[in-house]
């Protein structure tokens, strides 16, 4: 006689949307949070999700870079906005947020981007989010410091779209 196997334990909901994404989009997320913490925002914007995208290495940093957007450039262009007031000595985005000061929050516009970010890569291989996930839906954002820095920069969003649909 067969003795069947116990039912494998169900797995465990996800506790945030972030639980979702796999370990590059973390670390892109983690970079965002401690940018925002770092130059004194009140809150994760798109654009220190995008700014992360450029700094954190994977493929999309790459892809950017060889467009034209690495993290220099963005943040020089950010820069001229006043959209991230950091000093020329800390030039680099920080790469894990500081436990010991306040969590900084996500923007409801990050929130938007996170979750179409989620939803795509559920829809188009039910795996988890990657970071070319995270840039489309950045890229895609109708944020205004977004959209101003993308023409600033003479960058066509659809076409860095198009060239993360490579990686």
């Amino acid at each position: 006689m067969f003795r069947s196997r116990p039912p494998a334990p169900p797995k465990a909901a996800p506790r945030s949307v972030v639980d979702l994404f796999g370990r590059d989009a973390q670390r892109v997320v983690l970079a965002a949070e401690a940018q925002a913490q770092a130059d004194g925002s009140a809150a994760v914007e798109v654009h220190h999700l995008l700014l992360a995208l450029t700094a954190v290495t994977t493929p999309v940093a790459w892809t950017f870079a060889t467009r034209g957007l690495d993290e220099a450039v963005l943040r020089d262009a950010l820069d001229r906005r006043g959209g991230v007031p950091f000093p020329p000595s800390d030039r680099r985005v920080p790469q894990v947020p500081d436990r010991a000061a306040p969590r900084v929050p996500f923007a409801p516009d990050t929130k938007e981007a996170m979750a179409t970010a989620v939803m795509a890569a559920r829809r188009g291989r039910g795996t988890p989010v990657q970071p070319a996930d995270l840039a489309v839906a950045a890229l895609g954002s109708t944020s205004p410091t977004i959209v101003a820095v993308l023409d600033e920069l003479g960058l066509d969003g659809t076409a860095l779209v198009q060239a993360l649909a490579q990686v």
